[in-house]
């Protein structure tokens, strides 16, 4: 709504300005901005709410993993080749935390976007309206001719020869004045 209110604003500005509504159409745009970046500025916050709990998952992984190499020291089980499994253990966790944020952004682009071929895919089951309506009014096909989705009735309809071949509007002596 926000860009095509103000394509359509530039496109009328002449009119705008000639009726005199310039702070009006300001007004609106400006409302229009607030909802906009009111739902920008609710993404950041939720995005930040993830970002602070799956840095407080990594540092935990992180923390078990060097306690883990401090226990195994004070407990003299800490040989030396423990202790590079200890560094190593280490480093991997430290990535943790940027695993966590990568899988979390594609799971959700994968939901989007499978989101996007869900839709798709009921669109392409649904019958299209001119086949369907012509195989309701002859009979035909295996639809129940008097009942249309909705289950509304179709009997109100009038037959197939009966329908316009094309939409038109004719005004005959009609007149309007500008005041």
């Amino acid at each position: 709504p926000l860009y095509a209110h103000f394509g359509e604003s530039i496109a009328g500005s002449s009119s705008i300005r000639a009726v005199k509504q310039e702070d009006r159409f300001c007004d609106e745009n400006a409302k229009k901005i607030d909802k906009v970046n009111n739902l920008f500025a609710l993404m950041n916050d939720c995005n930040r709410w993830l970002a602070v709990r799956l840095e407080l998952c990594g540092n935990g992984i992180v923390t078990g993993a060097a306690l883990t190499g401090v226990i195994a020291r004070r407990f003299g089980n800490l040989s030396v080749d423990r202790a590079r499994l200890v560094g190593l253990s280490l480093t991997l966790s430290l990535s943790v935390t940027n695993s966590l944020g990568w899988m979390v952004r594609m799971s959700t682009e994968t939901e989007a976007q499978m989101n996007a071929v869900e839709r798709v895919a009921e669109y392409s089951r649904i019958k299209s309206e001119e086949k369907w309506l012509t195989e309701a009014l002859s009979g035909g096909g295996s639809i129940d001719a008097t009942m249309d989705h909705d289950g509304h009735d179709l009997e109100d309809l009038p037959k197939q020869g009966k329908w316009p071949t094309r939409g038109e509007v004719v005004l005959e002596e009609y007149s309007f004045t500008y005041h």
